[in-house]
Formats: structure tokens, sequence, C-alpha cells
């Protein structure tokens, strides 16, 4: 009689299904991570070899990564498919989450060298707790550095070098934490929570410091801000908004292809919002033919993430807008509305009338 073999497609979420249907018997239990899953010198329940020396080889730091564990696994169920309802292998499963979950969290006290490993653990540890929202959320976090390390444009040793603090160390740190940073609100949020202090330790934010941050422009300055590396103590505003005081404290506009544009907007509210607020960004291309308020303007309005009704009173909060636009960006103009009464009414601002502020946008960043 042939063996039994499962679709492929099963065995790649095998852990991900025992989990969902299975309880986390082991979480009540006091088991929390700082000794390993199972006894594999024992062997007490008398698991298949390949399965012991699976959770041997995680165990002993020789299957690395995601995808190398996905494998394994893979390769266990179709060896052995009675598993798939083996109670006490999936209660082992459950307890190896957690023990990956328990070593990621001290890789990443570890440092930047040691962020991609705890990605591919924290990955594992919440494929086998699917309900963990948690876990869950953390995994999605670390991917986004899981696909930077995988970028091999992106110096990770010479970004984890600790060398002497020259101009040319620090330039090259900060435009990778800003080409880190700004591709998404995960990366974003990432770079606050991990990068951003793994990359700018005390004594170089202390240099920005002693500096007056000299050398940064205004969205560097207020970037930093944003992460949490220096205090907002920005003195000047691009534009002010009343009801509540929100100050914009800088606005990027960067071409990221031929046909696409990274926008960031720095804003510095000073008080509490009480409000989800939304985003009127109108972009305008130049046309010498149209007289200056006839100028051609597209509409990219959104809502920022996360939303306004949490952003810290006098801490800088940035908005992140990528468009697809294939013309010269000769200006953006910028609103905030409260759609709180159920139509759009638009916060007033310092400056002359109407719902938006125009912001020019210099010649060498507004060209795809």
């Amino acid at each position: 009689m042939s063996r039994m073999r499962l679709p492929r497609h099963i065995l790649r979420v095998a852990p991900i299904i025992i989990a969902g249907f299975v309880a986390l018997m082991f979480a009540g239990c006091g088991y929390d991570g700082k000794e390993p899953p199972y006894d594999c010198d024992r062997n007490p329940a008398n698991f298949p070899e390949v399965a012991v020396d699976f959770l041997r080889s995680i165990e002993g730091g020789y299957l690395h990564t995601a995808d190398e564990i996905s494998e394994r696994f893979s390769a266990i169920y179709t060896a052995h498919p009675s598993l798939l309802s083996d109670r006490t292998w999936n209660n082992v499963t459950q307890r190896l989450g957690i023990r990956l979950r328990y070593r990621a969290d001290r890789l990443v006290q570890d440092g930047l060298l040691q962020f991609a490993q705890a990605a591919d653990y924290y990955a594992v540890a919440a494929q086998t707790h699917p309900t963990d929202s948690a876990l869950a959320a953390q995994a999605r976090l670390f991917s986004t550095w899981r696909t930077a390390v995988a970028d091999s444009t992106f110096d990770i040793p010479r970004l984890a070098a600790r060398e002497d603090l020259t101009p040319e160390v620090v330039t090259f740190k900060l435009a990778a934490l800003t080409r880190f940073a700004l591709c998404s609100d995960a990366h974003l949020q990432f770079a606050r929570q991990y990068l951003a202090g793994a990359l700018f330790p005390p004594d170089i934010i202390a240099h920005f410091k002693s500096s007056g941050a000299a050398g940064l422009s205004p969205a560097d300055g207020a970037l930093l801000c944003a992460l949490g590396l220096m205090g907002a103590d920005i003195d000047t505003a691009v534009v002010r908004f009343r009801q509540p005081d929100i100050e914009v404290s800088a606005v990027r506009v960067t071409p990221t292809a031929a046909d696409s544009f990274r926008i960031e907007i720095y804003f510095l509210p000073r008080e509490p919002i009480p409000a989800d607020l939304g985003i009127s960004l109108w972009v305008e291309t130049p046309d010498s033919v149209l007289p200056a308020d006839k100028q051609p303007r597209f509409p990219f309005d959104f809502m920022p993430t996360p939303p306004t009704s949490t952003w810290p009173a006098g801490e800088v909060a940035v908005a992140l807008r990528h468009i697809s636009f294939g013309y010269p960006v000769s200006a953006v103009l910028l609103g905030l509305y409260d759609t709180t009464s159920g139509r759009a009414v638009y916060l007033p601002f310092d400056g002359p009338g109407g719902d938006r502020v125009r912001i020019p946008i210099p010649p060498d960043s507004g060209r795809p």
C-alpha cells in the first residue's frame, strides 16, 4: 500500500492548522519559554526521530530561518501524517512557539545584528499561536526588517559597526534610516521602536544636540523627533492650523521612481486632538501657459496612520503618503478637516484664507 501524501499547500500551513484547533494547554501551566520545549534526549513520548531531530536542530540553532523551519515541518508531516492529530505533539509545538518568542525577545536585546534572526523566530511563533494578536503584530512588524535584510543594497554590517563618529558615518546611517523608515507606516513603527535607537545611540544624539543639529535639513530633524531620538524643540513652522493648535514642522517631497513620489508631512500638535482628522493633500504640477492660481492640481487626500486623535501633544508625528504621479511637482496644498459632523469642516490656519495652504517645493526635489 502506498503511503498517503498530503498536498504540499496543506503541509506548508500544517503548523497553523494545528495551532488553530488545539487549545493552548501550556499557556496556563507556567511554561514561559526559558527551558527547551521537550526532552529530546529521553524522548518520553516516543516521537519519530525526524521530529525529535527537528526540535533538537532548532534548540541548537542549526535551523535559522522561518523558511527552513517550515520546510522541516512539512517534511515531518509528509513522513508521519499521524502527528497532525497527535495531541502530545501538538502541545510540544505550542511550547516551541513560546520558546521561540522568548528567544526572539532576548535576541532583540542583543542589538541590530540579531534583529533578522528574531524576525524569523517571531514568524514561526506566530504561526503556532494564530490567535495571539499581539504576537502576530510583532511578527508583521519584524517582517519589515526581514525584507530589508534580503535587499543586497542595504548594508547591514556597516550599519551595525561602531565606527568613529564622523560626518560621513552619520550621513550614511541617517540616509539608511530615512530610506527604511519611510517605506510604509509599518516600517516607520519598526524604526521608532527598534531601529532608530540601534543606529543612533546616545553619543550620536548628544553630538546632534551639542552642534545644534548642524547639517540636518528641517525634514531630517523632524524625522529624528518623530522617531523619538530628539525632543520636539522646533521653533519654526511651515504653517500653523488652529482649533486645535497644530503646527507643520516640515514637508518633504522625494521622487522614488519615474512616476512616483514620497511625501512626508511632519506635524507638531500643541494640544490634544479630539478627532481623527483627514489630511487634504493636493499636488500641483507647473504649466507655463496657465496663471499661478490656475495651475493643475490633483487630490491625494488620506487618513494618517496612526490616527490624529492618538498623536500626543508636544510630540512630532509624521504622516506618510506614497503617490503615483508622472509629472514635476511645484507645490503641495495642505489642509486638515474634521468629518465628525458628517461633512468636511476644514481647520483654519495662519495665512491667506481657504481650505488649504500652498507650500512650494524646491525644483530639485519635485522632478521624478
